[in-house]
Parts: C-alpha cells; sequence; structure tokens
C-alpha cells in the first residue's frame, strides 16, 4: 500500500515578479509609530545631546567613544572601521588566528 498523496499543481499565477502581496500594506515613507514618538520627545534636544556626547567621548569616557563610533560615525559598508585599520586586530599581532579552547562537558547523573 503506498501512502504517496498526490501534490497539487503550482499556480503559475501566484507569485509574480514587482507585484506587492498586500498593495493596501504601508505605504512608503511612513513612520513607525515609536520612530515618530521618539522624535517628538528629543524635538530640539538632539544637537545637545550629541554635543554632550561628542564632549564626554573627547573626555575619555569609553563608552562615549563607542557610541560616537557606531552611531554618529557610522561605518559604511564596504569599507574598514575607521578606529581599526584592517589587519590590525588582536589575532593580526599574536601572529594569526589560535584554535578555540576544548568545550568542556557536563556529567549527567549522580
Amino acid at each position: 500500500m503506498s501512502t504517496d498523496v498526490p501534490l497539487p499543481a503550482p499556480n503559475p499565477t501566484q507569485f509574480q515578479k514587482g507585484v506587492s502581496g498586500n498593495p493596501a500594506g504601508r505605504p512608503p515613507g511612513a513612520r513607525n509609530r515609536a520612530t515618530a514618538l521618539a522624535e517628538q520627545l528629543l524635538e530640539g534636544e538632539a544637537r545637545r545631546l550629541v554635543r554632550q556626547a561628542i564632549d564626554r567621548a573627547m573626555g575619555g569616557d569609553v563608552l562615549a567613544m563607542r557610541l560616537c563610533l557606531e552611531r554618529i560615525l557610522p561605518v559604511l559598508r564596504g569599507t574598514a572601521h575607521p578606529a581599526r585599520p584592517a589587519g590590525s586586530g588582536r589575532r593580526a599581532r599574536a601572529g594569526g588566528a589560535r584554535p578555540s579552547p576544548p568545550r568542556c562537558r557536563r556529567r549527567r547523573g549522580p
């Protein structure tokens, strides 16, 4: 006895290229509600907050430096990180990649 069930034939018009599956969906350029609320809360304060983060970074605050490098000056795709030239990582200085340590297994039972 065979349990093979015949598969239905694919519908050739089901997914057409270039046609949205939800034409009444969110229009292009529509803002997320949370983003709009955050913009209203920070209205007029964004410049001051960015200036304060930069001042703290220049004063030596490591977290502020990281924030500035990651958020204020984001890395463009396809370019090297501005603070780390290519090939200057920890592994490059150590003479190449090291194998990862073996994983420990937990003993089960009494």
